[in-house]
């Protein structure tokens, strides 16, 4: 995010920013609540939905597992939704432009002693546990993280910032202790170092609109919808919450 801020405030300054013409965008993404859900929902699928609406282009989110967003990305000549560290397979082929700073955290159960095993959901928490020591117990959806960390079978998982605070607000019977993680970028990926002129004018459409909700305030306001006390969106914890903890 920090990056596209940077790149329209020097365009603003150049008045090189244009208003290329489409008028619909395809994304591939996969499910990563509460970031990107299919419904369409989520804090990067409200934030892009909002930036192309605002330059009157319709978006369309293809949601598959990420391989699979990558296989139809690359073979359509498209964009994708997610973030360079998944793509080390590719690393020679592709380009991007930042599009979130995500900030992580580590969430234990307070009270308990720390073991030698944390929840792990993606590549990147593996290797985050091995560098610190861990055993990283891998699992696939939030509710299968909540479900080792409250068996004990984990001393520790790795929640993104808006996640760990909504793991506090259904929880609120429990008392969780957080410490900093690590911060990960989120990317538009595209395939092919020298981008196509349809990826270009996508890409120059997003960061118009983006442009156009920081100044009108609308950037702000669906951020703060995903805060704790403002929540839009409750990650399923399929009936693990306000669970005792003895």
């Amino acid at each position: 995010m920090k990056i596209i801020q940077a790149l329209l405030l020097v365009a603003a300054l150049t008045g090189c920013v244009h208003q290329p013409s489409m008028k619909e965008v395809t994304i591939y993404t996969f499910i990563y609540p509460p970031y990107t859900d299919e419904g369409p929902s989520g804090l990067f699928i409200d934030l892009i939905s909002a930036a192309y609406e605002s330059q009157n282009v319709r978006v369309n989110f293809e949601f598959d597992t990420l391989a699979n967003s990558v296989k139809k990305a690359k073979a359509m000549n498209g964009i994708m939704l997610a973030s360079r560290r998944y793509q080390t397979e590719y690393a020679q082929e592709i380009g991007f432009e930042e599009f979130y700073d995500v900030n992580t955290y580590i969430i234990s159960i307070q009270g308990r002693p720390k073991a030698s095993k944390m929840g792990a959901f993606s590549g990147d928490e593996v290797a985050f546990a091995k560098k610190n020591g861990l055993i990283p117990i891998k699992y696939e959806k939030p509710s299968d993280g909540m479900k080792l960390l409250y068996e004990d079978k984990v001393s520790s998982l790795i929640c993104t910032d808006i996640s760990c605070d909504q793991i506090k607000l259904t929880n609120p019977d429990v008392q969780f202790t957080m410490e900093p993680g690590y911060s990960f970028p989120v990317d538009l990926v595209y395939f092919g170092k020298d981008p196509s002129t349809k990826v270009k004018t996508s890409i120059a459409i997003l960061q118009s609109g983006i442009k156009t909700l920081l100044e009108s305030g609308k950037y702000l306001e669906i951020q703060n919808s995903y805060k704790v006390s403002n929540s839009v969106y409750q990650i399923p914890l399929e009936g693990l919450t306000h669970l005792k903890i003895n």
